[in-house]
């Protein structure tokens, strides 16, 4: 029945056979319950009922037909969600195209190697179980993929002028191979995955819009002329398990959210722009010679940074594998600028051959929370604060250089501080144990805070040798705790001194922890601030001439109520006569002390009243 002219208005029933013919040949109604073959034309009504199969050449669904049969398609069926209703099949390599303006949704099963073709503005939800192994072309807006096996194993291929994005709901795992010849946007929430293992090469530009995670399997390759966008969630291409799993020589753009590129061991990428977003490199990234990673954001993952290569930082930059023994191993330049640069290492970050922080008119600051290690001929200049935990385990060790602007503007340390470096023009906040091992460090100008602790480890007289000292070349502002810790089983003995300073200090310790000496003997610091010196004496020792004496007792008497108090007179009676020197003037005998000691008490209540 292909007159067209056909105007009959009674309905076709079909029981048997195949009725065939054109949209406008097959009257005003068709019942199918055997096979209609519709050859072109456009169905503008509810044509066809039933529950036969329809087959159609090239055909316009203009409206929703209510057959509830497959229908196999040989050329193309045009249409929208709205109208094309049910499932879909070819054997013939023929089209379903969806001319979808609007967002709509297809449930419908997709089988043979029937093409589906999506056209117009709108966005095309499939939500189908597909057993097609061509491809879903995408020409125009956007499609959501609804369920896992909504286009099988086929192509999804992208090959248009026209802006296209992909998206998911919910957690999706796609079978498909997706093949970009020109720009697509993946947007959304949902995550989508494509498992599809084959390599995948890039020449065009991937935008990541979506705030979910999308990840496409094996190896990735973007050639020259391609581009990788990131704004939002994450993106994650290449393969773990293969060597060059993510090659890349065009360029990377990290907006927001985060780029995963999956690759066995090292990846060196060299056009790399960081602002904002997240550079996540598991098997590590390499900076070589020459190289200049600049921006602000995070690349995460091991780095190792040649030297003669240069990492900038223009606002907060988070870098390295918090993870990892090596998450950091620079050799050479990084400048946080006045911006915050945290490194991330399982123990210390190593520094390379020179770290800046600050610039002329505001700080800077690093942030390691495992320590930092600085190597011989390495330095570290600038102003700002090196932060960092106030734990040995944790330590921040300079054995090379470190210089503060001025001391207007230092550099601050605000952890656990050790080694032999040179330091000048430097605040400590933190703890401060100088050397490596007992030892003479020489540093300029510093400053311990109130926070701040000086630790200074004592096992022997030997300056140097076996007890910590400092050498000045400008002069340290003392403040904070002095802590003496001894090493190596060593047990002070009375006139021990120890010369801590060489230079010039200005203030004074606000407090002193001690540790604890053989019993009659005390730690006496009355000649640190004049000479560096710190000695062992004996209790009730006033005078510091090594005895125990009359004279002694003298001292204490005119320092009663300012420097001394009766307990220092109890030490003075337990120590009286140590060591066996006979005193010049006379000595109060037992009885007397026992007399005196009140009205010396007496008269000092009265001068305190």
């Amino acid at each position: 029945m292909y007159n067209s002219a056909n105007s009959f208005t009674g309905p076709n029933v079909v029981l048997e056979g195949t009725l065939a013919g054109y949209a406008d040949s097959l009257g005003s109604s068709v019942v199918n319950e055997a096979t209609v073959l519709v050859g072109a034309g456009v169905l503008n009504s509810d044509l066809i009922s039933g529950s036969g199969k329809v087959q159609v050449g090239d055909v316009t669904f203009n409206a929703a037909q209510s057959y509830t049969g497959d229908t196999e398609v040989r050329i193309k069926a045009l249409g929208t969600t709205d109208t094309l209703i049910g499932d879909f099949a070819s054997s013939t390599g023929g089209q379903l195209i969806f001319q979808q303006n609007v967002d709509g949704a297809f449930t419908g099963d997709i089988a043979g190697n029937l093409r589906v073709v999506k056209q117009g503005l709108g966005i095309l939800g499939l939500g189908s179980a597909s057993a097609s192994g061509n491809e879903l072309r995408l020409l125009q807006g956007g499609v959501d993929f609804l369920s896992d096996g909504a286009i099988g194993s086929g192509l999804l291929l992208v090959d248009t002028p026209n802006p296209v994005t992909i998206q998911a709901t919910g957690n999706r795992n796609i079978a498909s191979m997706p093949q970009f010849l020109t720009p697509v946007s993946f947007i959304g929430s949902g995550d989508l995955r494509f498992n599809n293992g084959t390599n995948k090469t890039l020449a065009t530009t991937i935008t990541h819009n979506s705030t979910g995670t999308t990840q496409i399997d094996g190896r990735f390759t973007l050639t020259p002329t391609g581009s990788l966008v990131v704004n939002s969630g994450q993106l994650v291409l290449g393969d773990p398990a293969m060597a060059g799993g993510f090659a890349a020589s065009g360029s990377l753009v990290l907006n927001g959210g985060t780029l995963t590129a999956r690759n066995l061991g090292y990846l060196s990428i060299g056009n790399v722009t960081l602002a904002g977003g997240t550079l996540n490199v598991p098997g590590g990234y390499a900076l070589p010679l020459g190289s200049v990673l600049q921006g602000r954001g995070g690349l995460t993952g091991r780095i190792a940074a040649v030297e003669g290569s240069t990492i900038l930082a223009s606002g907060q930059l988070t870098l390295g594998d918090a993870t990892h023994p090596a998450g950091i191993a620079l050799q050479g330049e990084l400048y946080t600028g006045v911006h915050q640069v945290t490194l991330l290492d399982a123990n210390q970050a190593v520094l390379g051959s020179y770290t800046r922080l600050g610039e002329a008119s505001a700080d800077g600051t690093l942030t390691s929370a495992n320590g930092l290690l600085l190597q011989l001929g390495r330095s570290i200049a600038g102003r700002g604060r090196i932060e960092s935990a106030n734990l040995a385990a944790k330590a921040v060790t300079i054995n090379g250089d470190v210089e503060g602007e001025s001391a207007a503007n230092p550099l601050e340390l605000t952890g656990f501080v050790t080694g032999s470096g040179n330091m000048d023009k430097v605040v400590f906040s933190g703890t401060y144990s100088p050397g490596t091992g007992t030892a003479l460090t020489s540093i300029g100008d510093a400053t311990l805070t109130s926070a701040a602790t000086l630790r200074m480890e004592i096992g022997g007289s030997i300056q140097g040798v076996y007890h910590d000292a400092l050498a000045f070349a400008g002069s340290l502002n003392l403040g904070g705790t002095l802590q003496v810790a001894l090493i190596d089983s060593y047990k002070p003995r009375a006139n021990d001194e120890f010369h801590l300073f060489q230079g010039t200090t200005l203030g004074t310790f606000a407090a002193f922890a001690f540790p604890s000496l053989e019993p009659g003997l005390e730690w006496d610091a009355s000649y640190l601030y004049q000479n560096g010196v710190l000695r062992v004496g004996l209790q009730g020792d006033f005078d510091s001439d090594s005895d125990v004496d009359g004279a002694d007792f003298l001292t204490w008497q005119r320092g009663l109520g300012e420097i001394y108090d009766a307990m220092d007179l109890s030490q003075w009676q337990s120590q009286f006569a140590t060591p066996l020197v006979a005193a010049a003037l006379p000595v109060p005998e037992t009885s007397a002390l026992s007399l005196i000691a009140p009205i010396m008490l007496l008269a000092w209540r009265r001068k305190a009243s």
